[in-house]
């Protein structure tokens, strides 16, 4: 037992690394709401180059839109399932392993040392039920595992105790120049070297000319993460591709956790960590490493995660989205040509708010139609609300009210987005057309 002790005691810590969590705002559901309604419809294969952040926000759909300052992009896959019974039953080991390999071969093809943002791509698995506002989504974040862990040679300290106030400018300098000659707001990986009066950094291409010798080198990763000892999810892959290039050449690797902050107003990288480690030798593997990376839900277990926007939406609103999810729904799978547009624009023209009228325009109502006009001067009488849909007996007491006026009032209280209109015409005018109200 003794000497179990002090075999264990004398193992050398493994680097642990702090896991990603996804945040997503208000605005990216409602993005995705359009995608769907106006894109994506019933189509569940896989949108191309569609780039995402980890941080997602509606302007995450635009392909080439702009990353926000001091963020680093991260490529990602959505897949928007149909139903929640699909969204359920997905397959998230193959999604996972497919991601896995692709990482895998562009560590193998070189293509990670030229774009290297690559390592940090993501999975989005999502299901929108646009009638109630209610979004399902899982993400995953593949990680390529060393079958021995990363063996951690020096504790992580912070970058303020380990270089000089002029040692950490000149690497704000270098870092912001580096970004600026990449055309980024953010460069997810890069090299360093420093003397005690400067810093310098370059490209992960540039790794043979930059460092001469092989045997120690220093290399940076943008890093989300703010804890003092766990560097974060992103130098989980950047370090399997260092091992996998340069693992049989490296001793000992010192890693820059770059953290770029702004605190009171004012822009810091002080609180960046700094270590050392021992990789393993990948150099001569071929085969894809083990992967992990579905996030857990907010109790802590394997499973997705889910978000209610209805009870934040203008009801108004949230019925007109639902009924435009309808009609969508109904040119999908039933009048692919049907042009939408110029049914809610159609202005219809009822003679008549009697059994028939009352069911002609719900069914008007019901294909998009949102500009209805009555014309009748007839009053609700008891025998009426069984027959037409628009009344109820309230409407029949103290002599009863007016057809058209009761007609539109009830359209606007079943959908508050129909445009009312009517025209209650005096008797005179009522009995020259009498002839067209015969038959209600």
């Amino acid at each position: 037992m003794e000497g179990e002790s002090t075999e264990r005691s004398a193992a050398a810590p493994k680097l642990q690394f702090a896991p990603f969590c996804s945040a997503l705002e208000a605005g990216f559901w409602h993005q995705l709401t359009q995608k769907k309604l106006n894109d994506f419809r019933l189509d569940e294969s896989d949108p191309v180059g569609l780039p995402t952040r980890l941080t997602l926000e509606f302007s995450a759909f635009e392909v080439d839109g702009p990353t926000p300052a001091r963020c680093s992009p991260a490529p990602g896959t959505l897949y928007n399932t149909n139903t929640l019974e699909a969204f359920k039953t997905t397959d998230k080991k193959a999604l996972l392993d497919k991601a896995a390999n692709e990482i895998w071969s562009a560590v193998q093809s070189g293509a990670a040392l030229e774009d290297s943002s690559i390592l940090n791509k993501f999975i989005l698995l999502t299901f929108a039920d646009l009638k109630k506002y209610h979004f399902y989504y899982w993400f995953c974040f593949p990680a390529l595992c060393f079958l021995e862990g990363v063996q951690l040679v020096q504790e992580p300290v912070s970058l303020e105790r380990s270089f000089s106030a002029r040692q950490i400018l000149s690497l704000q300098t270098a870092y912001d120049n580096l970004c600026a000659s990449s055309g980024t707001t953010a460069v997810p990986h890069f090299l360093l070297k420093y003397t005690d009066e400067s810093v310098e950094v370059a490209r992960l291409k540039d790794l043979n000319s930059f460092f001469p010798d092989l045997k120690k080198i220093t290399v940076g990763v943008y890093d989300p993460c703010t804890l003092p000892q766990h560097p974060g999810w992103p130098l989980r892959n950047f370090l399997i591709l260092l091992a996998k290039k340069w693992g049989s050449q490296l001793d000992v690797l010192e890693v820059l956790c770059f953290r770029d902050r702004t605190l009171q107003g004012s822009r810091s990288i002080r609180h960046s960590i700094i270590f050392r480690v021992k990789l393993p030798d990948l150099t001569a593997s071929a085969v894809c490493p083990k992967s992990v990376g579905w996030e857990k839900n907010s109790k802590g277990a394997m499973g997705p995660r889910s978000v209610n926007l209805s009870e934040c939406m203008d009801p108004k609103r949230l019925a007109e989205s639902s009924v435009d999810l309808n009609l969508k729904l109904m040119r999908w799978r039933l009048v692919p040509s049907l042009d939408l547009d110029k049914v809610v624009s159609t202005r219809c023209l009822l003679l008549g708010a009697g059994t028939l009228g009352c069911n002609v325009a719900r069914t008007l109502m019901g294909w998009g139609v949102r500009h209805i006009t009555f014309i009748d001067n007839a009053k609700i009488s008891y025998s009426n609300p069984v027959r037409q849909p628009l009344y109820e007996f309230e409407d029949c007491l103290s002599g009863g009210k007016a057809k058209a006026l009761a007609a539109v009032d009830r359209l606007k209280k079943i959908f508050p987005g129909v445009v009312r209109t009517f025209k209650c015409f005096n008797k005179l005018i009522a009995f020259a057309y009498f002839p067209l109200f015969t038959a209600y």
